[in-house]
């Protein structure tokens, strides 16, 4: 088997999540990882040189991997920051697969597949529960865990453990696949089946960037393109409401019933209060290093997500102030110029603006989940972005 193939059909597998999800210990992997990393060594062993023009066409990722490489000089709990660091590898060695094979993928195939995937698991679980009253239950989870979580228990999820991760993955292919498809009257069942899956999701973050996406995509193919400063000031709405919700205490007090605005707003406060008060200016620079936030928000109280038992590697309801805590300034810093590089992907052309959104929601998605862990699965933003970047005709960044 080609080892393009080998690629192709791992990353569609992601879209069956935990149902083939390997555990060790407190690590869990996916079965597409071990095929990518089998993949990369097949490529290596026939000769096939990806190290260097991966690392060329990729400046910001790779200046990202070197300061979280250089945060083991910090670390204080070795194991600890290698679980965490793993994470971002993972990730990075996907991308790395895609980008080395970029020119034998069929990346509108992908996207299509995986949102086949996404909506017939995503009925069949939302079925099984609603009409037969079965909860299917993977990677450890018992039953109960999905019962007795409030809202949960009746929000759409397919085979991903929870519908933040399911809306977030789905809205990620269905943007991906407006970007690389020529969308024709037959194909808008899938789009409208994407949106009611994410409407069941119950994810309001993924289904407001996905009607941008949609709205983006019929403008444009009707009228001229939409002024970029539009575009920008909605992708960081939701961003900004979140600041906003943070520092005004009437907007604040507005949403006080909404644990899920106001748990991140609460616990960023008391971040930035025990940053100020426990952080030199170095630390404030450089931050308290990778893998630390686990550990010092169950010690000192910061997070109601805290907990004894897996305090050392758990992140919180948001990575924005635990990337702040962590890695400091610099390590925020350089996440922005990321963000801004793959915004300017392709921006002369069609999938320039559908590339933003895509952007922008992944970016969002930091301030409102912990979206550190889940980069490593990801697959539809680093196809996405390889695909725009062949499209500009410039290298990957």
């Amino acid at each position: 088997m080609k080892i393009s193939k080998i690629i192709t059909a791992a990353i569609v597998l992601f879209s069956f999540d935990s149902l083939i999800k390997i555990t060790f210990d407190d690590f869990r992997i996916h079965i597409s990882h071990l095929l990518i990393l089998g993949a990369l060594l097949l490529c290596t062993i026939s000769s096939k040189k990806w190290a260097v023009p991966y690392a060329r066409s990729n400046k910001t990722i790779i200046l990202l991997l070197a300061y979280l490489l250089l945060h083991a000089f910090i670390a204080t709990d070795l194991k600890t920051y290698v679980i965490v660091l793993s994470y971002f590898l993972l990730a990075v060695i996907m991308h790395i697969a895609i980008f080395t094979y970029s020119q034998k993928i069929n990346f509108s195939y992908f996207f299509k597949i995986s949102l086949l995937i996404l909506i017939i698991t995503g009925l069949a679980q939302f079925i099984l529960q609603h009409v037969f009253n079965f909860q299917i239950s993977l990677g450890g989870l018992s039953e109960e865990y999905y019962n007795n979580g409030g809202s949960i228990v009746d929000r759409m999820r397919g085979l991903f453990l929870e519908p933040n991760w399911y809306g977030l993955y789905l809205a990620a292919c269905l943007i991906g696949y407006i970007t690389t498809t020529r969308v024709r009257k037959n194909h808008t069942w899938i789009i409208l089946a994407s949106l009611i899956c994410l409407y069941l999701s119950g994810n309001r973050l993924t289904l407001y960037f996905s009607l941008i996406s949609i709205a983006a995509f019929f403008y444009e193919k009707h009228a001229h393109r939409i002024p970029r400063l539009v575009l920008i000031c909605a992708c960081l709405a939701p961003i900004a409401f979140l600041i906003a919700l943070t520092f005004s205490s009437s907007l604040s007090e507005s949403f006080g019933e909404d644990r899920s605005a106001s748990a991140r707003s609460v616990t960023a406060l008391k971040t930035a209060t025990y940053m100020q008060s426990n952080f030199s200016f170095p630390s404030l620079l450089f931050g308290n290093g990778l893998s630390t936030w686990g550990e010092i928000s169950f010690q000192a109280n910061l997070s109601s997500r805290a907990d004894s038992e897996k305090s050392k590697t758990a992140r919180d309801t948001s990575e924005s102030y635990v990337i702040l805590f962590e890695l400091g300034i610099i390590g925020a810093i350089l996440f922005l110029l990321d963000f801004y590089a793959v915004c300017n992907l392709c921006k002369k052309r069609p999938e320039g603006s559908q590339m933003m959104i895509l952007a922008s929601l992944i970016f969002s998605a930091a301030f409102y989940y912990p979206i550190f862990y889940f980069m490593m699965y990801l697959a539809p933003y680093f196809a996405a972005r390889t695909y725009c970047s062949l499209r500009s005709g410039e290298p990957n960044v």
